[in-house]
């Protein structure tokens, strides 16, 4: 993932919410954006939905050198 990958993740959710890359796909919810997200899926939107935000802290930590 190279870092204007990283960058457009993090504005799409800025701008448009967790809820825009959690998808239902049968029972499961799965986070997807362009080809990057999670290979399992979640019980719960809720869950998905954490996580989401887990990932966005996690790759804005990346970008500023922190982790």
């Amino acid at each position: 993932m190279t870092d204007s990958d990283m960058r457009d993740i993090i504005n799409h959710v800025m701008m448009f919410g967790n809820s825009a890359v959690v998808q239902k796909m049968g029972r499961k919810w799965f986070i997807s954006f362009r080809e990057f997200g999670f290979p399992c899926g979640f019980a719960t939107k809720k869950e998905a939905m954490e996580k989401v935000s887990e990932w966005t802290c996690m790759l804005s930590m990346k970008r500023r050198g922190m982790i």
